[in-house]
């Protein structure tokens, strides 16, 4: 295997989990919708929410290296609450630097509080993605722009409230934070498209020198449960977040507007995220079978499935053997979901042009097993192997060829299920010789063949995918978005590997 295409192909769902972690570290850094129904605000709440006007500035860090700010900002229109989030982001990948931009804008009627719209972007190289929701008369409407295609789709109205938007920061500045809050976020972008369930835990205070200036801290444990992401974070008494950091992987730190647009070192993400091995392993795209042990904050239920088998269980750790089947062996009575054929707002199979292309590629094969060898070769071979932040569709890839291992995943999940090939994206661990070596964050397919699921890699062109895949999530990209909180925690020791016989 080129192991350029090994460098390039890599990636650990940094845009992906970008969005979801942003969404949660802004949320708690300054806007924070708490459950609440639509009412109207009393006099002294109207004062509160006066009082809290303005914008607060954030350097972003990456495994500890300045990658770009974050501003949030409320301010009181004639009509409306707005609160808005923005970031700017230069991260690299082995190399290849990206530039990435997310921004949302929240309006709350002032009338009683209720959300009104939530419009959210995220620019990356040229590439732009868009949804809009907005609430009118009791219905929701979510509209996206993805590839240049509009979708509307009516939604629940959403739990997010202004009566309770600054929830953590009004009741720091009253005294009254203390025990355990829940609160809600929608957000609009896809893959997540909903509202997210967050949980706030009051863990301590105290009392902290910062910048010379002895401060009253209030340390607060927020956690996304569907996702499994948590942050830690510290309040000012005057209810300003000081410092939000996310799992050890990113922090945003409160510093005056010109520090915080100040410059970086770009940091490499994929570098920095790989979990080194005790020991190298060598031609990794060839390995039939490999023993593991590993310490990771919970056992998947991916590894109850063919591919995998959990040898022993310990409270530190557990060990696994993975194994790479050939595909004429692949065989079983398990009928595949309707979803493995079905288009989504990224994978779209229905759409004419992954259609005709599908149907190109497989024109004259024999069998389904022969469609799944032209389709693994096509996104193989004619796809350019670059580094991209971008979310992924497969639309987008149709249009311009090239992207990493998410690109290569998401675009022959569309052909395949075009070609009536129930298939489905596996998020995981993979082994690359890349740097010093590691395991990094993934994402391959599965197909469905002969009645079981069979693990193929588009982007490392094998129809059989080696034993150094390590499937943590399996499903539709909208299903599978929690596997980033995972990657970066994993530790990795390896006990035996077997390679294929020559």
């Amino acid at each position: 295997m080129d192991s350029q295409i090994q460098i390039q192909a890599w990636r650990t769902f940094w845009p992906l989990n970008l969005r979801i972690s942003f969404l949660l570290v802004l949320a708690v850094s300054f806007f924070i919708p708490f459950t609440a129904q639509s009412k109207s605000l009393d006099p002294s709440e109207r004062q509160a929410l006066e009082n809290q006007q303005g914008t607060h500035w954030y350097g972003v860090y990456v495994f500890g290296r300045k990658a770009g700010y974050a501003k949030m900002s409320f301010e009181i229109g004639e009509e409306s609450y707005e609160v808005g989030e923005e970031v700017q982001l230069s991260i690299q990948a082995m190399g290849k630097a990206q530039e990435i931009y997310m921004s949302a804008q929240r309006s709350y009627s002032k009338r009683n509080g209720a959300i009104q719209k939530i419009s959210s972007d995220f620019k990356q190289s040229g590439q732009n993605i868009r949804a809009e929701l907005e609430v009118t008369k009791g219905i929701a409407l979510l509209t996206q722009w993805v590839s240049g295609e509009k979708t509307q789709n009516q939604v629940d109205v959403p739990l997010e409230n202004i009566h309770d938007a600054l929830a953590l920061s009004l009741k720091q500045k009253s005294g009254k934070l203390k025990g355990d809050l829940e609160t809600h976020a929608f957000e609009a972008l896809p893959p997540l498209s909903r509202e997210l369930l967050m949980k706030h835990k009051v863990l301590k205070r105290e009392k902290r020198m910062v910048d010379g200036v002895e401060l009253n801290l209030t340390t607060i444990e927020t956690t996304v449960p569907e996702q499994g992401i948590s942050t830690r974070t510290l309040m000012r008494d005057d209810g300003v977040v000081l410092e939000t950091e996310m799992m050890g992987m990113m922090k945003l730190r409160l510093e005056p507007e010109n520090i915080a647009k100040s410059k970086g070192e770009t940091p490499d993400v994929l570098a920095l995220s790989l979990a080194i091995p005790n020991e190298a392993i060598e031609r990794p795209r060839e390995v039939q079978e490999l023993e593991l042990r590993l310490d990771l904050p919970k056992i998947p239920d991916t590894f109850s499935g063919d591919h995998v088998e959990i040898t022993q269980q310990r409270p530190q750790f557990i060990e696994i053997r993975t194994l790479a089947p050939p595909l004429k062996h692949r065989s079983g009575t398990s009928i595949a979901p309707r979803e493995a054929l079905e288009p989504t707002t990224l994978i779209q199979s229905k759409a004419p042009g992954i259609i005709a292309k599908a149907k190109e590629i497989t024109n004259g094969a024999r069998n389904r097993r022969e469609r799944i060898e032209r389709l693994v070769k096509h996104v193989s071979t004619g796809l350019k192997k670059e580094y991209r932040a971008a979310l992924s569709n497969a639309v987008d890839v149709l249009k311009d060829p090239a992207g990493d291992c998410t690109e290569h995943a998401v675009y022959f999940v569309a052909l395949a299920r075009a070609a009536g090939i129930p298939s489905r994206v596996v998020v995981g661990l993979t082994y690359t010789s890349m740097g010093e070596g590691g395991f990094g964050g993934h994402a391959w397919a599965e197909v469905h063949y002969r009645g079981g699921w069979h693990q193929v890699d588009p982007t490392f062109g094998q129809v059989s995918a080696d034993a150094t895949h390590i499937p943590l999530a399996i499903g539709n990209i909208s299903d599978i978005t929690h596997v980033g909180s995972i990657i970066g925690q994993v530790r990795v020791r390896v006990l035996k590997v077997r390679h294929k016989s020559p």
